[in-house]
């Protein structure tokens, strides 16, 4: 989840890729014995703001691509579908 007020939220590149992988290939859990990821999602809230940077738009269509869920919304529990 990232959320920010009168900012701009700015998605991280290694997370992006990592989170593409997990999508793709699935990942296992280290510190938890059978269990395995097979999904991830973002959820994006913004007070006053604008949803992305400019520089996250590559980052975000990795994501839609992967198929990774990225809802934004302007509060928790008022999410825009997109």
């Amino acid at each position: 989840m990232k959320t920010t007020i009168m900012s701009t939220i700015r998605l991280d590149r290694q997370q992006v890729m990592k989170d593409a992988v997990v999508v793709a290939k699935g990942a296992k859990v280290r510190a938890l014995d059978n269990v395995e990821l097979s999904g991830v999602s973002y959820s994006v809230y913004c007070f006053g703001c604008e949803a992305f940077d400019v520089r996250s738009a590559v980052l975000l269509s990795i994501l839609q691509n992967a198929g990774v869920p990225v809802v934004p919304g302007i509060l928790p529990g008022d999410i825009r579908r997109p």
